[in-house]
Formats: structure tokens, C-alpha cells, sequence
């Protein structure tokens, strides 16, 4: 379970040349603070997304505006309330394992399913919620 003091290591961490979320918080401490992150919830799936937003929003970078100790607070600050909110990274779509997935462009894919529809023995989703059909 992460605690308050776990999250106060990532305002300790040394100062880098260069800012932005994955440079400033290594897998190590991220981790500490989420040792049973499930998928997406996990280190590299955190690096992926500040990428990938930060590449969408060149004006409105996450983690990358104010001095580095501002971004090691909104980090530790972000980390706090989605831990919360995640069920310490381990709820992606609140516990349910995902159904049929793809990989595409090296990135994992997965088919919204529905409970009805998802088989838990094959882990498996017999109708997708986005296309009604398979």
C-alpha cells in the first residue's frame, strides 16, 4: 500500500538536467509506490501517456511548466489522487481483466466489454461495447 512518505521520496528525488514525469520519477520509486500496478497502470504505461499527451499538446505540457520542485509536486500530487481513484493502479476498468486484445502500433488495445459479455473463464468478450457487434 503507497503511503504518505512513499509520495514524499518523489519531492526528495535529485535534481536532473532535464524535467518531464519519467525523468523525474524513475521506475524505482514509482515502483515503491505502486508495487501491484496492473496494466495500463504501470511504469511504462505512465512514460507512454505523458509521451503521448505531451506530444498531442505542445502548448500544454503535463509535468514539463514551473521550476522542477513544482513538478515533482504536481507529480506526487497526480500519483496521490490516482492511486486513490485506481485502486492503487490495480482497477483498470475496475478490476476486470481485459477481453480480446490487440496490440497495434505497439500499444495494447482492448475491446470495451461489458460484464454480461465478458467470459471469465477465457477472459475473452463475446460483443464489444463500441461496435455492438464482435
Amino acid at each position: 500500500k503507497y503511503t504518505t512518505l512513499s509520495l514524499i521520496s518523489v519531492l526528495s528525488l535529485p535534481i536532473m538536467t532535464s524535467a518531464g514525469g519519467c525523468t523525474l520519477l524513475t521506475e524505482t520509486i514509482f515502483n515503491t509506490i505502486a508495487p501491484s500496478a496492473a496494466a495500463p497502470y504501470t511504469y511504462n504505461g505512465f512514460c507512454t501517456a505523458i509521451s503521448a499527451w505531451n506530444a498531442a499538446n505542445p502548448t500544454n505540457q503535463i509535468f514539463e511548466e514551473g521550476t522542477e520542485m513544482q513538478q515533482k509536486h504536481e507529480i506526487a500530487a497526480f500519483l496521490g489522487n490516482t492511486l486513490h481513484e485506481s485502486g492503487e493502479f490495480q482497477a483498470a476498468r475496475e478490476y476486470m481483466q481485459c477481453g480480446d486484445n490487440i496490440v497495434v502500433g505497439g500499444q495494447v488495445l482492448c475491446k470495451p466489454c461489458a460484464s454480461a459479455n465478458f467470459d471469465w473463464t477465457s477472459k475473452t468478450c463475446s460483443t464489444s461495447l463500441v461496435t455492438g457487434g464482435s
